[in-house]
């Protein structure tokens, strides 16, 4: 997946607001959110997340067989 092409990747929470967003494969899978928003902590619970790009053969890029799914971010 290093040569993914037009990579984003999305994290919102609940209200459908942007909570982490990359263009950079390498910080999303070395690094990924540190579970907070402009400096601050977010609260326990349910965030969603969207992965977008192509892989090296033209194909939609998934994260286990999806594009979009839910994280429990717990503290």
């Amino acid at each position: 997946l290093s040569n993914a092409s037009n990579f984003k990747f999305t994290i919102y929470n609940r209200e459908g607001a942007i909570v982490y967003q990359t263009t950079n494969f390498r910080e999303a899978t070395a690094s990924g959110w540190d579970g907070a928003a402009r400096g601050k902590e977010q609260p326990t619970g349910l965030y969603y997340w969207k992965v977008e790009g192509k892989d090296a053969q033209g194909g939609t890029l998934l994260l286990n067989g999806q594009n979009t799914g839910s994280i429990l971010l717990v503290r």
